[in-house]
């Protein structure tokens, strides 16, 4: 079967019209939250997941970065799981905590909710 065609004059649609306030080269960044800031490198880019070996899992499939470093519970290491994935200079580092028991994963949730509370 042949793939329906999307354009819009295959579809009697109006052609879509970008304004010109939208287009990328007319945008001012002024949210010193987001906007970019200047560093010489990044080491690694690290994150928190629930299950550190399926997400890196995952990015490894996505990305074609190979397995390059494990630290859990195979390597005696209780406290957390974490698994490197290397692509060139970037490495993805995804890290999860481990609990020995279901009451410790809920002492510890208590904990941050509690504090996430008197934060705000």
């Amino acid at each position: 079967m042949p793939p329906t065609p999307t354009t819009p004059a295959a579809t009697g649609a109006a052609a879509a019209v970008t304004p010109e306030h939208a287009r990328p080269h007319r945008m001012v960044r002024f949210n010193p939250r987001s906007d970019r800031f200047h560093t010489l490198s990044f080491h690694h880019v690290e994150f928190w997941c629930a299950d550190a070996a399926s997400a890196a899992g995952r990015f490894a499939f996505a990305l074609g970065a190979p397995l390059a470093a494990r630290s859990d519970l195979s390597t005696g290491n209780s406290a957390h799981a974490s698994q490197l994935l290397r692509s060139g200079s970037l490495a993805f580092l995804n890290f999860s905590e481990l609990f020995k028991s279901i009451e410790d994963y809920e002492k510890s949730l208590e904990a941050k909710q509690s504090a996430a509370v008197q934060g705000s």
